[in-house]
């Protein structure tokens, strides 16, 4: 939200990490599968985003999976919505943020959407092989982050797994370049 009402580029690069209620090596059995679920508890993210006044577009990828976001920016008030390319998975989020000083912003995050983890299948054939597939679920949450020297962020984020009754935290640091600092050609 530091490049509200300037046409910008920024570039962002996060990792995270996650805890909670994590899917860590379950196994379900029946005659036809075998089928195994491993829950990550890192991924990383890079992504490129175009400002334009109030309005921001651009995408980028998280682990493996590419996705599109969009939203509204202004100094204290944030919208935004996402979505992978394939499979899909989307969301929407609303961000209030506060500024302590000229150097450090504060800011909650609340947010909705349809995530992603992957659940394995063992094939069994000539060689047996373990496929990735996706196994989707509706989340609900909250965060908190500090922004500090509109370079650096750390984000606390809490997701409640509404298909499975699971909460899942996150841990999240993020580096922030912008690329030009044009405001309308005036700077």
């Amino acid at each position: 939200m530091e490049s509200y009402d300037k046409n910008t580029v920024t570039a962002n690069a996060n990792i995270s990490l996650y805890g909670g209620d994590l899917n860590r090596g379950g196994k379900t059995d029946n005659d036809i599968d075998d089928v195994r679920h491993q829950e990550w508890v890192f991924d990383y993210a890079a992504s490129i985003f175009k400002n334009f006044s109030f309005f921001s577009i651009g995408g980028g990828v998280q682990t493996f999976t590419q996705f599109l976001q969009t939203g509204f920016i202004s100094p204290y008030l944030g919208i935004t919505g996402w979505c992978s390319l394939i499979p899909s998975s989307a969301g929407g989020m609303i961000i209030q943020q506060i500024p302590i000083g000229d150097n450090i912003k504060i800011g909650f995050t609340e947010h909705f959407s349809r995530n992603g983890r992957e659940e394995y299948k063992i094939e069994f054939g000539a060689i047996p092989e373990k496929m990735p597939s996706p196994k989707f679920y509706r989340e609900a949450g909250a965060g908190f982050y500090v922004s500090i020297i509109k370079r650096f962020a750390l984000e606390f984020r809490y997701g409640r797994d509404l298909d499975n009754e699971q909460n899942r935290f996150a841990l999240t640091v993020d580096i922030f370049a912008n690329l030009n600092e044009k405001n309308d050609g005036n700077e």
